[in-house]
């Protein structure tokens, strides 16, 4: 029709909506009523059947986005299609929202930071943020969401580079930072559309619902719920790890599928560390972070409290904490840790008997908190071959 070329899309979207479309179904003129249409977000889920009247414009609902129907007529058929880019967060964005989380009296393990904008700023935000919590006795994490492959301009071969480039001078043993997009359809009542979200979100709704030592990327508990990698053919759609390797090898946690298995997979989730850390899972920052809180806790309890000193001095005259109390405070912090016995191979709090406390002003006593942690199975190499019998043990 006319009417069609001059038709324009406006307003602040709410959201990344990868296929917009308006589909007239009734033709007509505009500013007279007759035209009808359909609308969809996603491509796939259209509205119910909708009049124009004699409006030139219409808002698609919760979604900030304004349709201006050009002057002219429409015909049966006509369409009008884009794509959109939803708000990105700023560092500056980021740190106001930290600020309102810290003075905050809700009860958190990790942050997710939504979106697929991250960048090395992004996570040096977090980490010095969170090292200041840590001195507070909070131990936290973060997830964070690499940028979104753009599949019309960008290989995956191009992707790897992108990301390789971006996050090889990145490092931190605080978080993980994931990449790529899975689709979701959307859980809002009313809102059955499917929309790309990070794969961040899959890793924190997972691990949000498992023990602090369990791999969020364990097979055997299933699939993440709702997440597709293909299109609707079945085709690659999203990056899958399984069908191009690479993004894991350089420390991003990526979603996958399994040849013979329905769903999507979290392939490892991987922490952003340096090649050598002890931090290479999200289980290892989850178990540790745990322990260090524990221990911060019951040693809070113990401040103040009266110790008696040795009878034995040091070679310099130097005065330690009697034995008898040392245990008792080792036994405390020990007695509490059991919490975690389930999740780790062993763990152990052990207080210093070397301090000097001689004086009559404040007491410091140093100690270690030490962990040994659960190995995860990540490969099973194995033998086939033909024999003529074989032995069983009687």
């Amino acid at each position: 029709g006319t009417g069609l070329a001059a038709s324009t899309a406006t307003g602040t979207v709410n959201d990344d909506y990868a296929a917009v479309q308006v589909v007239i179904v009734q033709p007509g003129t505009v500013g007279v009523a007759g035209i009808t249409f359909r609308y969809t977000l996603d491509g796939l889920v259209f509205s119910a059947e909708t009049a124009l009247g004699a409006a030139s414009t219409f808002v698609i609902p919760n979604s900030g986005i304004t349709i201006t129907f050009g002057a002219g007529t429409f015909v049966a058929g006509d369409s009008i299609a884009f794509s959109t880019t939803g708000p990105k967060m700023t560092t500056s964005d980021l740190s106001t929202a930290l600020e309102a989380l810290r003075i905050s009296s809700l009860a958190w393990e990790f942050i997710l930071v939504d979106g697929h904008d991250a960048t090395g700023a992004t996570v040096t935000v977090l980490d010095t943020w969170l090292s200041a919590r840590e001195a507070e006795g909070r131990y936290r994490a973060f997830i964070a969401c690499a940028p979104a492959r753009t599949p019309a301009t960008q290989t995956e071969a191009q992707y790897l580079t992108s990301q390789a480039t971006a996050w090889s001078v990145v490092s931190s043993i605080r978080g993980c930072v994931a990449a790529d997009v899975g689709d979701l359809v959307s859980s809002l009542p009313g809102r059955a559309i499917t929309q790309s979200r990070p794969a961040g979100l899959a890793l924190a709704a997972r691990t949000a619902k498992i023990a602090y030592g369990t791999d969020p990327a364990l097979v055997s508990d299933g699939p993440v719920p709702g997440f597709t990698l293909s299109d609707l053919r079945g085709n690659p759609k999203n990056h899958d790890e399984n069908i191009y390797p690479g993004l894991d090898a350089i420390r991003l946690v990526t979603l996958r599928t399994f040849d013979r298995k329905q769903g999507t997979f979290i392939t490892n989730a991987n922490v952003l560390s340096t090649n050598g850390s002890d931090y290479v899972w999200m289980q290892h920052i989850r178990t540790m972070n745990r322990a260090c809180e524990i221990a911060f806790d019951s040693l809070t309890q113990q401040l103040s409290r009266a110790v008696r000193k040795s009878p034995k001095t040091g070679p310099m005259g130097e005065v330690y904490i009697a034995e008898e109390d040392a245990q008792r405070i080792e036994q405390i912090v020990n007695q509490s840790l059991s919490e975690l016995r389930s999740q780790v191979s062993d763990l152990r709090y052990t207080l210093s008997r070397t301090d000097n406390i001689g004086s009559n002003g404040p007491a410091i006593f140093n100690g270690d908190l030490k962990l040994s942690s659960l190995a995860y199975a990540k490969e099973f190499d194995t033998n086939a071959s033909f024999v003529r019998t074989i032995s069983i043990a009687a």
